[in-house]
C-alpha cells in the first residue's frame, strides 16, 4: 500500500485552486483527532501502522494475523488502524467541534443556540491491491449519524458505517454534547451535510438528509453508489450541523374589569364587582415544548364566574370554552407549543360581598414536560371593605421550678382578625435555643429546660403568627422575657456535698453498734446438769486418748 500524505496534497490543492477556507478546512479534517475513547465498537482486530510488512512483504500475500501496514487483504474492514501519521487511532471516528469552530474532540460544552459540527471519518483498511479484483471494494457502504431525541444535559451522538461484504458489518463510535446548566435538546441543520475527501470532493458534495435518519445514507469515492475502495486515498469524512435548543416557557399573569383592555397587576374594584382575569403563556426557547399545563389558585374572597374560563390560541381565535374547574389542581393541560407559539386564558372572578378582607392576591401556575412551574400573581384591592386589624401579641411567659434545676417555660398569646399561632423561640439564657410549635391549649405553649449549672439567666420567648399568607413576628416584650436564677444548696453531711440539699440521701445515719451480753443466761437446772455432764464425759474422752498416745511411745 502507498504511504499516503494528506498534509502535501491538501496544501497544494488550497494553493493551485484557491478554494474557500471552509472547503480548506474541511479537508485538514481528515488529520489529527484526539485519543481514542471507550465509546468505540465493536472490539475488533487492529492494523498498527508502526509495523512494516513482514519479512519485506510486499502486501500481496493473506497475512492479516500480522496485522500490519498492509491493512486488510482479506476484504473490506472500516476504521481499525492505529497509529496513522495523519491521523491516529482510527476507530475514534466521530468528534465534534463547538460553536462551528473546527477544534474537533471527543466531548464539548455547549449553551442553546451554539451550532455544533460533527465529524465523521470513513476509512476502509482493504489493501489497494485488492481493489482491482473487487475484493477490497466496500458495497453498500452507508454512514448514518445518530442524534438523540428528547432534552436532557448531555447527548452522546453516535456514527455508524457499515457495508454489505465488511469483515463487521456496522462500527460505530460516539462524540458527546454536554450543558450542565440546563437542559437542552439537538436539531440537525437540514441541508447542511456534506462529505469531503482527498480526491474528486476537496470541496464537498451535498448528503442527503437521509444521512440522521435510521436508514442512513450511501457514500463512495467519485459517486455516492455504496463502493468505496480500500487504502488511504479513498478515505472521507462526514460533516453536518447540529443546532443546540433549549425549552423556554414565559408565563404572566394580569387583571382588569370588564369591558376593558388595560390589563396590568392590579385592579381596584368595589364588593360584589366581576374582575377579569389573563394567563399567558409563550415559547421563548429554540425548542418545541410539549404538555403545557396551566393552572390558577383564586383565593378564597372571589368566585369564578360560570362558563367564564376560556382558552385562546392561534388554532383557537373565537375561544374554546373549558370546565369551571379546569384550572384547579393539575391545571388545564394545552398540549405543545413551538418555538414563538404560545396563547392565553381569560376567565371573570366576582368579589364576595361579605369579605372584610381588603386585598386579594389570585396566584397563576404554568408548566411543560421540559420547563419546571412558574408562577406570577395580580392582586384585587377592594376599596369599600372594613379591615380588620390582625392582633398578635405574646401576653405573659411565667417560670416555675420542677425539680433541682429543670424550669418550666410557658407562654400566653393573642391571635385574632386572621392571625394564626405558628411557633414560638424559647431562648433559655444560657445558649440553647428551641422552636416549639405544639400548643398546650388554645392560647399557650410551653417548654422545660434542665440548666447545666448555676448561674442568673436572661430568657425570652419569640412568637411567630402567619397573617394573611405572611410570616410576621410579635414584639418581644418584658411580660414575655424573664430573669431566672438557678441556685442548688449543696448537703452538709461529711461525704455527700454533691447531693443538693433536699436529697432523700442528704441524712446523717449513724452506725449499728451490736449489744454485748453481761449475764449468763438461766437456763434451768436440769440445763446446767446436763451440761455440766456432757463437759465431763469430753474431758474423760480427751485424757484417755492423751495417755493411749503416750504409753505407745515407751
Amino acid at each position: 500500500m502507498k504511504k499516503f500524505t494528506p498534509f502535501s496534497r491538501i496544501k497544494k490543492f488550497v494553493k493551485n485552486h484557491k478554494i474557500a477556507a471552509a472547503a480548506a478546512t474541511a479537508a485538514i479534517l481528515l488529520v489529527a483527532p484526539l485519543g481514542v475513547k471507550a465509546a468505540w465498537g465493536p472490539g475488533r482486530p487492529v492494523y498498527d501502522y508502526n509495523k512494516a510488512p513482514l519479512n519485506g512483504s510486499t502486501c500481496v500475500a493473506a497475512d492479516d494475523t500480522a496485522y500490519n501496514r498492509c491493512g486488510s487483504m482479506t476484504g473490506p474492514v472500516f476504521n481499525s488502524f492505529t497509529n496513522t501519521p495523519s491521523y491516529g487511532d482510527e476507530r475514534d471516528f466521530v468528534q465534534v467541534s463547538p460553536n462551528g469552530s473546527q477544534n474537533f474532540t471527543d466531548d464539548v460544552t455547549a449553551k442553546p443556540g451554539d451550532t455544533i459540527s460533527v465529524r465523521v471519518y470513513v476509512h476502509n483498511n482493504a489493501n489497494q491491491n485488492t481493489n482491482e479484483s473487487g475484493l477490497g471494494i466496500a458495497k453498500n457502504t452507508n454512514v448514518r449519524v445518530y442524534l438523540p431525541t428528547g432534552s436532557a444535559n448531555g447527548f452522546d451522538i453516535a456514527g455508524y458505517v457499515s457495508a454489505s461484504n465488511a469483515k463487521q458489518a456496522r462500527v460505530y463510535d460516539t462524540g458527546r454534547v454536554t450543558d450542565a446548566g440546563q437542559k437542552v435538546s439537538l436539531s440537525y441543520v437540514p441541508g447542511s451535510a456534506k462529505i469531503y475527501n482527498d480526491g474528486p470532493w476537496k470541496n464537498g458534495v451535498a448528503l442527503p438528509d437521509a444521512v440522521v435518519s435510521d436508514a442512513g445514507t450511501p457514500i463512495g469515492y467519485n459517486a455516492l453508489n455504496g463502493d468505496l475502495p480500500g487504502c488511504f486515498n479513498y478515505r472521507a469524512v462526514i460533516i453536518l450541523q447540529v443546532k443546540v435548543q433549549a425549552p423556554a416557557l414565559q408565563f404572566t399573569k394580569q387583571v382588569t374589569t370588564p369591558g376593558s383592555s388595560n390589563w396590568g397587576k392590579s385592579v381596584s374594584v368595589k364588593k360584589g364587582d366581576t374582575t377579569s382575569w389573563l394567563l399567558s403563556y409563550k415559547n421563548t426557547g429554540t425548542a418545541e415544548i410539549s404538555d403545557v399545563t396551566l393552572r390558577d389558585q383564586v383565593p378564597a374572597g372571589l368566585k369564578i364566574v360560570p362558563g367564564s374560563i376560556t382558552w385562546y390560541d392561534q388554532y383557537h381565535a373565537n375561544g374554546e370554552a373549558e370546565a369551571d374547574t379546569s384550572l384547579n389542581s393539575g391545571g388545564l393541560n394545552i398540549g405543545n407549543a413551538l418555538p414563538g407559539g404560545g396563547g392565553y386564558i381569560r376567565f371573570r372572578t366576582v368579589v364576595n360581598a361579605d369579605d372584610n378582607v381588603c386585598q386579594l392576591t389570585n396566584m397563576g401556575y404554568a408548566r411543560s414536560a421540559e420547563t419546571p412551574e412558574q408562577s406570577d400573581t395580580a392582586t384585587v384591592n377592594i376599596t369599600d371593605c372594613q379591615p380588620t386589624v390582625p392582633n398578635y401579641t405574646c401576653n405573659l411567659m411565667t417560670v416555675n421550678k420542677v425539680s433541682d434545676k429543670t424550669y418550666k417555660f410557658t407562654v400566653a398569646f393573642t391571635a385574632l382578625n386572621g392571625a394564626t399561632f405558628k411557633d414560638a423561640s424559647f431562648d433559655f439564657g444560657d445558649g440553647n435555643t428551641i422552636l416549639a410549635n405544639k400548643l398546650d391549649g388554645p392560647n399557650t405553649i410551653s417548654y422545660s429546660h434542665t440548666y447545666a449549672a448555676n448561674g442568673s439567666f436572661s430568657t425570652k420567648a419569640t412568637l411567630r403568627f402567619t397573617v394573611n399568607g405572611q410570616d410576621k413576628t410579635a414584639a418581644v416584650n418584658a411580660a414575655c422575657a424573664k430573669p431566672v436564677a438557678v441556685t442548688q444548696q449543696n448537703c452538709t453531711v461529711p461525704g455527700k456535698e454533691n447531693l443538693p440539699v433536699d436529697s432523700p440521701d442528704c441524712v446523717n445515719v449513724p452506725p449499728v453498734t451490736p449489744a454485748t451480753p453481761t449475764t449468763l443466761v438461766n437456763t434451768g437446772p436440769g440445763d446446767v446438769a446436763a451440761i455440766f455432764a456432757v463437759t465431763t464425759l469430753a474431758g474423760a474422752m480427751a485424757y484417755r486418748l492423751y495417755m493411749a498416745r503416750r504409753l505407745s511411745r515407751q
